[in-house]
């Protein structure tokens, strides 16, 4: 295999990415330092002390290193830094400096005899295609940090006097030398595509050094660049199959915020819809807060809690006439799920909601009076179950989902205009119907791939909704992809095409999703924002279908007790 072809072809693919933006910024290329050494445990340490060299120097302002974690680069350097020789074409590595936009280009290797270390690094100078520095130093493995901060000392002063700028050092964390051969040898799991011991390597580095947080990076990286693509249903269903929990890394803290129609509804005021029928037009919208706490209790079981707070308003009205009325549904609930990872292909999972459920009834002028039967509080109950399959580096995914409720939601008697007025004058009369319609079955099935090392997906979602006590029927289709822009935000963005069948006919309905997701990953700290629109059916006429718009947002902290 020609490898300088090989090297070239794929700088050749990355170049437009890289190129040099700021003429006043020193870019550095950093490759991973060969290893040789009589003790295995210590055989991928050079990667590690390559990646001190660039925690280092990416401190300093000024300085910008070339990203080792780029897919395409890190074929090119396994196929060269870390092969057999451990040696890179000195020609070769100029050339691709220059497609890179580098000023200069760090190479090293890493010695290892009974626990005496030897550094050696090269400096070399792209635009003039020479060696500018070397540096060997040797000492004890605990004495590794001192070396580097040594070594690092003098890269500074050298490029200070080649390009006539002033740098300032800045302190480095130093991890422990436990800690950062696992980094190391989880880099190299990581590059051979095993991201399973990849994982169990990067959290045994921070179980050894909590404090490192290049570890939580790595691990962050690797672990939470999923797919976010999720639809919006009932808040008593948890939002995410619960089978993933028998696959989560670490313990995440979370609340969420969702509302229809207006992200503004204080500013533009209610959004009433035409009823298409006794003169008459209706509004429903809800809102609901969940605050939620899910945990890993073993390597194959997690489990999640939920509180949520959640209702709904619906209400009906004649154009041109303040006469109507309005029901309130309030939910106070809580919620168990836990996930059980069978084997590295499979996983099952399960949840219960119990809630209580408020229902009160007003006239349009504010007065309570009786348009719900049977107001007051009820106990209700929820429950989801579902699988996933996936294979073993999670790059393709299928899961579902079916969701069932006892609840019971009144719905408006047909005949509406006599019912209204019958009711403010004599307050016995409902305008809601004595029985009310179940909520329905809710059926959920999503197929994922990852594409480029995780950086995008391409997500497909049918979801079924089933009233098993009217003649209603609706399906949904959902295609959507997703793209992490940087290791810090994520869009996505997905149509959706719906089929709604009834008693008196059938209806087609579109919609769409628009979406990102915020992380600051060394704080494991997440912000995601939803907007929704789609054609749902209406909970309080019967064969009635309304557009709907949908805002959830959300923020979660990750990794704060638990960790596996």
């Amino acid at each position: 295999m020609n490898i300088k072809k090989y090297f070239l072809t794929a700088i050749l693919i990355v170049s437009p990415v890289l190129a040099k933006s700021n003429n006043q910024t020193i870019r550095i290329g950093i490759m991973d330092f060969s290893s040789t050494t009589t003790s295995p445990s210590y055989k991928n340490l050079g990667i590690g002390m390559s990646q001190m060299y660039m925690t280092g120097l990416n401190k300093i302002q000024g300085i910008l290193i070339v990203n080792r974690q780029r897919e395409d680069l890190l074929k090119v350097f396994d196929e060269i830094a870390l092969g057999q020789t451990g040696l890179i074409d000195e020609e070769t590595a100029v050339e691709a400096g220059n497609m890179l936009g580098a000023n200069f280009l760090l190479l090293g290797s890493f010695t290892e005899v009974n626990s005496q270390i030897n550094i050696n690094i090269r400096l070399i100078d792209v635009e003039n295609n020479t060696i500018v520095l070397t540096d060997e130093k040797e000492g004890n493995i605990n004495d590794y940090f001192k070396i580097i901060k040594e070594s690092r000392k003098k890269i500074i002063v050298q490029i200070e006097k080649m390009k006539e700028v002033s740098l300032k050092l800045e302190d480095i964390y130093q991890p422990k030398i436990n800690s950062l051969v696992a980094l190391s040898d989880g880099i190299k799991a990581q590059d051979e595509g095993d991201e399973t011991e990849a994982k169990k390597q990067y959290q045994n580095a921070i179980n050894q050094d909590p404090e490192f947080k290049l570890a939580k990076i790595f691990l962050d990286k690797l672990v939470l660049n999923t797919s976010k693509f999720k639809t919006i249903y009932e808040q008593y269903y948890p939002n995410t199959n619960p089978a993933y929990l028998g696959i989560i890394h670490y313990d995440k803290l979370y609340s969420s915020f969702s509302m229809t129609d207006s992200p503004l509804p204080w500013l533009s005021g209610p959004q009433w819809k035409d009823l298409g029928e006794n003169n008459a037009e209706f509004y429903q919208a809800d809102r609901s807060f969940i605050y939620g706490y899910e945990f890993p209790v073993s390597d194959d079981l997690g489990f999640g809690v939920e509180a949520f707070i959640s209702g709904f308003t619906d209400a009906v009205r004649f154009k041109g006439d303040e006469t109507g009325a309005s029901n309130i549904n309030t939910f106070y609930g809580a919620k168990l799920s836990s996930g059980w990872k069978t084997n590295d292909n499979f996983g099952l999972g399960g949840s219960v909601s119990v809630l209580l459920h408020e229902k009160q009834g007003f006239d349009m002028a504010g007065d309570a009076f009786s348009v719900i039967p049977n107001e007051g509080t009820s106990t209700e109950f929820a429950g989801t179950i579902g699988f996933l399959i996936k294979n073993k580096k999670s790059t393709v995914m299928f899961d579902s989902l079916v969701g069932f409720t006892n609840i019971g939601i009144n719905v408006i008697n047909p005949e509406l205009q006599t019912v209204i007025y019958d009711a403010i004058t004599f307050p016995d009369i409902y305008i809601y119907e004595d029985s009310s319609a179940k909520e329905p079955i809710y059926n959920e099935n999503t197929f994922t791939m990852a594409f480029f090392n995780k950086k995008a997906f391409g997500v497909v979602k049918e979801v079924n909704t089933i009233y098993t006590d009217r003649d209603y029927f609706v399906a949904r289709l959902i295609p959507a992809v997703e793209f992490w822009a940087f290791d810090s935000l994520s869009l996505r963005i997905g149509a959706e095409g719906s089929y709604h069948k009834f008693a008196s006919g059938s209806e087609f309905g579109i919609g769409g999703t628009a979406a990102s997701t915020l992380r600051f990953l060394s704080e494991g700290i997440e912000f995601d924002y939803n907007a929704t629109y789609r054609k749902r059916p209406a909970r309080t006429f019967k064969n009635k279908n309304l557009n709907q718009f949908v805002f959830v947002f959300s923020v979660s902290k990750q990794n704060i007790f638990l960790s596996r």
